[in-house]
This record gives C-alpha cells, structure tokens and sequence, in this order.
C-alpha cells in the first residue's frame, strides 16, 4: 500500500454564525501518487475540506496530518505547507488577481524565495505545460472561462507541490477543454503528483480516478478503489448521487441475458462500446 502523506483526522469545523457543523469528525487518508475523487452532493462538505487541507481553514476539532504529522498554522508552516500541496479553486477569479497572467504565476515562486531568473523559468515552463504561453502578458479578466481555469492552475504548477488539490477542476469546460484538462492532469499524475480532486460527476471520476471518497453531511461514508465504491449502490444513494452511466449500461445488458466481460471493467462508454464491438465481431 502507497505511503499516505496528507491526512484528515476528526475534522469538526462550523461557519461563524452557523450552529451546523460543515465538517462532523471527518476522516480521510491520501497516499502518495493516488488519484483520488471526492464525491458528494453540492452542500456535503467537499469544499470545505479542500480548504483545510492546504490550511486556509483551521479545525475547531481535529487535525490535518503531513507525512505524519500536525501542520502548524504559523506563517512558516504555513508557507511550507502550502508549498507542498497546492489547491485550485472551482472560481478561478478567486485565484487571479495580478495585471497579467505571468505576473500572477510568478506570485507563488517568489513568494517561495526563488530569484527572479528561476521564477521567469518557471513562469514560461509552466504556461508551456499548459499551452498558455500566448496568454502571458494578458490580463486575467479579459481570458476565456477555460483559459483563466488553466491561468489558475499554472499558478499553483509554478510552486512544484507534491499533491494538486481540485475543486470541481472540469466545472464549466466545454468538451475539447476537459479533454485538455485531463491530459495535463494525466501527464502530472504520471509524472509523481499526488491529485486530488472534488466533483460531483461520477462518470467523469470513474473513467479518471484510482480512488474515492464518498461524502455526505460533512463525513466521508466510505473511501477505497473506485471501481470498487461505484458498485455500492446503498452507499451512492446515502450521498445522493446515481452510478456511472457505463455501470447503468452494463448492468441493462446483463439483465437482458449480454455477459459483458470485467476484467478490467469498462470504465467509459467509449471502453464499452469498444468491448460490444469485439464482442458482436466474435459473435458474427
């Protein structure tokens, strides 16, 4: 089992004016080079643990746990911490706030202390990573709703952490704009980078990650593989979501007499399609 690095122990945090707790004792563990998916109904707490994990929020109970131990919220530990795991929110413009894009992902390496040389190496890597390099001297407001989420990204890419924390990281992306997300993310999870992110699409989450956590009422019901948690029908209704679209369709065709192999299980419509294909080609 992979080393876990970051964890979340007995988390109970309440919003000032609010008697409900947003985070009621919550568990979770990420281990190093996971893809894990955070799933839940809006209102579950999802945003609210990001926000923790990178210490933005503070618990009134509990404790946040890197490589085994209690991170402080001193501006030392929290310049450390922060250098080691780095989180996009779902509203870019939360994120941009310099004059240009460069600018805004240059913020995080000197704040680090790198040179200006280093930084101005690792502002054009980054936008070449991320195939923005022709937005660097661009203002942030004047970027499209997919161009300020990667802007967004690349700002926390500059500063090399080991575990990239998502909020909603596909949320207002047309097709061809996921599609990029996610190889950048696939080349970054291949590359090392610990990923995490929170969603509510669960067909985009079982085609993508190793790992989930289900959430409802601001605890984790259940966290383990992917492909094991999608099949927990009680468990998916418990934190108000359906199952993967691929799953639904598999099961249709069992029920109608069409074996359907699972070894490895589809885990796309275009993976299943793809095994009808072969499968009507034996048949014919």
């Amino acid at each position: 089992m992979a080393e876990v690095i970051l964890e979340a122990c007995n988390l109970v945090y309440r919003f000032p004016g609010n008697t409900d707790a947003t985070l009621r004792g919550l568990n979770l563990k990420i281990a190093a080079g996971e893809r894990l998916a955070l799933l839940g109904a809006n209102g579950a707490g999802k945003t609210t643990l990001l926000l923790h994990l990178n210490g933005t929020l503070r618990p009134q109970t509990g404790s946040v746990l890197l490589d085994g131990q209690p991170v402080g919220h001193d501006r030392n530990s929290l310049a450390e911490w922060r250098r080691q795991v780095g989180v996009v929110l779902q509203e870019s413009d939360d994120q941009l706030f310099a004059a240009t894009v460069a600018e805004d992902v240059s913020f995080g390496p000197l704040n680090l202390g790198l040179s200006e040389s280093e930084t101005r190496q690792r502002v054009t890597e980054t936008l070449g990573a991320l195939q923005i390099a022709s937005l660097a001297n661009r203002p942030p407001h004047l970027l499209s709703h997919g161009q300020r989420k990667r802007a967004a990204i690349a700002g926390i890419l500059a500063m090399r952490p080991r575990i990239l924390i998502l909020d909603e990281p596909t949320a207002g992306l047309d097709h061809q704009g996921k599609i990029h997300l996610l190889a950048i993310l696939s080349h970054l999870s291949d590359t090392g980078t610990t990923i995490v992110f929170s969603t509510h699409d669960v067909d985009f989450a079982y085609a993508w990650a190793d790992t989930a956590a289900l959430f409802a009422d601001g605890q984790v019901l259940e966290q383990g593989p992917i492909t094991t948690i999608m099949t927990r029908t009680s468990l998916l209704q418990a934190a108000n979501l359906a199952p993967p679209m691929v799953l639904v369709l598999q099961d249709t065709l069992r029920h109608n007499g069409i074996a359907i192999p699972t070894n490895p299980p589809a885990r796309t419509l275009e993976a299943l399609a793809g095994i009808m294909t072969d499968k009507l080609f034996q048949m014919g």
